[in-house]
């Protein structure tokens, strides 16, 4: 359990991050007309250049050579993490910037020379942690996207995990390759679609108060999780967004009511 324990703190520690970053504003980008120049561009094309990544590293692991999948995970998280750079650098002065990427390149080359499971994990929360704030600081996930993505994330996740062999074969071949798309404690880990799903979750609430409320449903669920995991030997493998799916989607909506129902408050005039 202290395995368990230790991922758990990671997971509140990444969460404050996500809170962090969540709180960047980005001042001198002039973020409606990015917006307006990203409505223009059709979905299916959005769409196709989001899901073109996810098949190509599928037909890697599928059929493709062990080195060039290695070189791709490795280069594609590296991107992330030097985009996740240049998102927080831009507005910034020309020293800032370079001290953003002097620390994202010692990661980066760390990463390689050095690897380490500390290194690792800095890495993999630096690729992750700022994509929920990206993404709806431009508004391209809604409340009505995000419950889509939701579910079919619970689907997939069900799917990925029980219906199928995909999480042995991912997890055996990212283990042997020494880079697991996880956040790695001694053998548990907590995948990268778990990580984002908490960084879109965390950006998509508005009011502090339901994201705290959501932090401690993640990180408490996923404590008693653990617990139970450790004492039914049967069950070693549980897929997380099965139940973090429908606490997150609980907290949106909780939200998203309480919205309303002050909204609807304001409407009605007193009584003269």
């Amino acid at each position: 359990m202290v395995e368990e324990i230790i991922l758990d703190l990671l997971l509140l520690f990444y969460c404050l991050f996500v809170l962090k970053e969540d709180n960047v504003k980005l001042k001198g980008i002039q973020i409606s007309k990015v917006r307006a120049i990203a409505n223009t561009i059709p979905r299916r094309k959005i769409l196709f250049f989001l899901i073109l990544p996810l098949c190509v590293m599928l037909l890697l692991f599928l059929h493709g050579n062990r080195n060039i999948l290695s070189i791709y995970i490795y280069t594609a998280v590296s991107l992330l993490v030097v985009f996740h750079a240049l998102w927080l650098s831009v507005t910034q002065n020309n020293k800032y910037r370079a001290l953003s990427f002097l620390f994202v390149t010692t990661i980066i080359v760390g990463r390689i020379v050095y690897p380490s499971i500390l290194l690792h994990d800095i890495f993999v929360v630096l690729a992750v942690v700022w994509l929920g704030p990206f993404l709806t600081s431009f508004r391209f996930f809604t409340i009505k996207l995000f419950i889509a993505i939701s579910i079919i994330w619970f689907c997939y996740d069900i799917f990925y995990v029980w219906a199928t062999t995909g999480y042995q074969l991912v997890s055996n071949t990212t283990n042997t390759l020494g880079f697991p798309l996880s956040l790695v404690v001694g053998n548990t880990t907590l995948g990268l679609a778990d990580l984002f799903f908490v960084s879109l979750l965390l950006s998509i609430l508005k009011g502090f108060t339901y994201k705290v409320f959501a932090i401690v449903a993640l990180t408490g669920s996923d404590l008693v999780l653990a617990y139970y995991v450790y004492h039914v030997q049967f069950l070693r493998v549980f897929p997380l967004l099965v139940l973090w799916v429908p606490l997150g989607l609980f907290v949106v909506l909780l939200e998203h009511r309480a919205h309303s129902k002050h909204m609807n408050r304001g409407l009605i005039a007193p009584d003269s």
